[in-house]
């Protein structure tokens, strides 16, 4: 009875606790490498969705075995859906890849966006996903979608140095860090707030070089005209930095 009935519910809530707060870390950090992944083409978009199906059900897994065994009375096995905010920020990277560009802006300004109705949970707010998480999607959309044709999948461009002028926008870029370093930024619990201000602060000096890249490309193309891709990738930016700098 003491094996059964005491000893081994409290060595499942032990390990439960350590594995729901593994799988939440590891969530955190995959939604963010997702948000950086740059450049962000049709096909790349595919294989992250791939594998953001992957990465759920192998979470599900480990939760479902750290709750394998006798439980406490009254409580029940633990499911992914009690991870809470970092649960419905991995669910909402699917639906947020595909939006469009007036899509996403209506998203980061807080209003509407028709792909809302493809939430996995009708009930969940535009604040599931990070506001830094979020500039990061943003910056690296606009970053893919101002990169010469011909760009190959890191970005480059043979014929001229268009490509290279892009990625130095890219937020890593901006912190004169690598790639790691930034995703490394916002991970641990140390000076949390700090980390915060310095990516804030990053993001945005990154998305105004992008803007103002925007809107030189757009007065050399078509200056009387306010309906073109390009206004729509200006106001994206401009709805990002207002966010930011409001936040």
């Amino acid at each position: 009875w003491l094996q059964t009935q005491v000893l081994e519910p409290m060595r499942i809530t032990a390990c439960r606790q350590r594995v729901v707060a593994m799988v939440t870390k590891y969530m955190c950090a995959y939604t963010r490498v997702v948000c950086l992944t740059f450049p962000l083409t049709e096909e790349t978009k595919l294989l992250l969705t791939g594998h953001a199906t992957q990465f759920e059900f192998a979470c599900s897994q480990l939760m479902a075995a750290a709750s394998t065994g006798v439980l406490p009375s009254g409580t029940r096995a633990a499911v992914l859906s009690d991870l809470g905010k970092p649960y419905r920020a991995l669910r909402m990277i699917r639906p947020l890849l595909f939006m469009s560009t007036g899509e996403l802006a209506r998203l980061v300004s807080g209003g509407d966006s028709s792909s809302n109705a493809n939430r996995d949970n009708s009930d969940d707010g535009d604040d599931d996903l990070s506001v830094v998480d979020l500039a990061d999607h943003v910056v690296c959309r606009l970053a893919t979608a101002l990169l010469p044709l011909g760009a190959d999948d890191n970005g480059a461009d043979a014929t001229s140095a268009a490509g290279a002028d892009v990625r130095r926008c890219l937020p890593h870029r901006v912190a004169q860090c690598t790639w790691t370093e930034w995703v490394s930024l916002a991970a641990g619990s140390s000076d949390i707030q700090q980390k915060q201000k310095r990516r804030i602060g990053v993001l945005v000096a990154s998305l105004e070089l992008l803007a103002a890249k925007i809107q030189k490309q757009q007065q050399e193309e078509d200056p009387s005209s306010s309906d073109t891709p390009l206004s729509g990738l200006f106001s994206l930016a401009q709805a990002m930095l207002a966010k930011l700098r409001s936040f």
